[in-house]
């Protein structure tokens, strides 16, 4: 009976980096994952690699002859097939035969996952033998071999900073922002600038100097502290009330540096950005230019998307993760996913992906079924 192996280990940097480096050095990666010598492949590309493991607190030493298969690559996945086998030792090691697999899971981490299957030698005597002491030693050695090449691939790629992209399904600040908006002169008056912000409806604006620099933001919160009577409480917030309440100026009252993020941030991490530092707006630039303002009231735009906007995005991301026997149905922000998948493993990915999509309220998944339990031990075929 075949059974089935899978470990998986997360992996900090840019996503599209990461993936470039394994694809074009797998063998380099996997030498280095094992400790094997750095030669060259042999005619028919493979490479003999010493995999370690412990059974029964003893350490095992084997050595594999493995294959690299042809990438296959997706907008956020790909899998490279992999497999090995011991040569002369065949009839006490199993061989393998699975994939080093990538998800990505944000835009600056990605899952790395090696899954496979393998027969236990020795006919019925090793499957008998298989789950108390075979099967351990199998998923052990995959747990390292899975740990060390997310190492090696990490100090591969070390010194890389990661970048933020838009993903599919996600919105950006952009989407939501209001453009080119007012701004307030840190020499005028503060009953002027209260007219502007008053009649022109809005709750706050950045504050500029001389030469066209964000200096700050005056909001209504500023000018309440404008008319309210000081207290005698101590500590920053007092001292920034009381020195408000004395100000004449919008340069005096704004509330000083301005907080700022830039059109292509994603939404989820501008509403995370306000929330750590209560505020209500972040200022909008493009190198030293503001360019726009975003709102806490503009992010709950997100909430109420459309469900036919969600449903689209829903399919981009299942397209994306080439699953595309998954249907998918929207209403009320809430996604109702059914069809089939070849491994659980793949329903969480799957789910997680759906949930970053701004504008889902909630999701089921009940309606989705697997050929392959790759989550539950022992990693057998479903019935």
């Amino acid at each position: 009976m075949e059974r089935w192996v899978l470990a998986r280990r997360g992996v900090h940097g840019d996503p599209e980096l990461l993936k470039d480096v394994l694809v074009a050095d797998t063998i380099e990666l996997l030498q280095a994952a094992t400790g094997a010598p750095l030669d060259p492949p042999a005619g028919d590309g493979s490479i003999t690699v010493p995999l370690p493991a412990k059974l029964a607190g003893l350490p095992v030493h084997k050595s594999v002859t493995v294959h690299v298969g042809e990438v296959r690559r997706m907008e956020h996945w790909l899998t490279i097939p992999l497999r090995w086998d011991a040569g002369h030792a065949s009839a006490v090691v199993p061989a393998f035969e699975g994939s080093i697999e990538v998800e990505d899971l944000s835009s600056s981490a990605m899952d790395l996952v090696v899954v496979g299957k393998y027969r236990p030698p020795l006919g019925p005597i090793g499957d008998a033998i298989d789950l108390t002491s075979m099967y351990p030693l199998a998923q052990r050695t995959i747990q390292w071999l899975t740990e060390r090449l997310a190492e090696a691939l990490t100090t591969r790629v070390a010194g890389s900073a990661p970048t933020t992209r838009r993903w599919r399904g996600s919105m950006v600040v952009a989407d939501v922002m209001t453009r080119n908006p007012l701004a307030l002169a840190e020499d005028l008056p503060l009953r002027g600038a209260a007219s502007l912000l008053l009649y022109g409806r809005i709750s706050g604006a950045p504050v500029i100097d001389s030469e066209g620099r964000v200096v700050g933001v005056l909001s209504e919160r500023d000018l309440l502290d404008k008319a309210a009577p000081p207290d005698d409480r101590f500590g920053k917030e007092a001292s920034a009330a009381r020195r408000r309440y004395g100000s004449l100026t919008v340069g005096e009252a704004c509330t000083r540096p301005a907080l700022v993020t830039e059109a292509d941030t994603p939404l989820r991490e501008a509403a995370g950005e306000m929330a750590r530092h209560d505020v209500d707006r972040l200022v909008v630039m493009d190198g030293a230019v503001h360019v726009g303002i975003v709102t806490r009231r503009d992010i709950l735009r997100a909430l109420v998307r459309d469900d036919d906007d969600i449903q689209d995005a829903v399919r981009e991301v299942l397209d994306g993760l080439d699953h595309p026997a998954v249907l998918a149905h929207v209403a009320g922000g809430v996604v109702t996913l059914l069809g089939d998948v070849k491994r659980l493993s793949q329903v969480g990915i799957i789910t997680s992906r759906i949930r970053m999509i701004d504008g889902v309220i909630d999701l089921d998944d009940s309606a989705l079924s697997w050929e392959y339990d790759d989550v539950t031990p022992p990693f057998v075929p479903m019935a």
